[in-house]
């Protein structure tokens, strides 16, 4: 844990937002390349006091339909 206290708190938060864009991207809104993430993505991971309020099913039932 000696690790964390000598990272900023906005480094942790740009960490974070990548690590969630991985899974966004090759876990949840895979693409038939598997390799490419869309970057529309990152506005949801503007603000990421307000995931926990996102509607993840619904979210990709509609991805799913599209």
């Amino acid at each position: 844990m000696h690790l964390l206290n000598s990272v900023s708190n906005e480094e942790i938060q740009h960490i974070s937002r990548a690590y969630l864009l991985f899974l966004l991207g090759y876990t949840l809104f895979v693409d038939k390349s598997g390799t490419l993430v869309l970057v529309a993505y990152l506005t949801l991971l503007d603000d990421l006091s307000m995931i926990g309020n996102y509607e993840g099913g619904a979210t990709c039932l509609t991805y799913l339909y599209r």
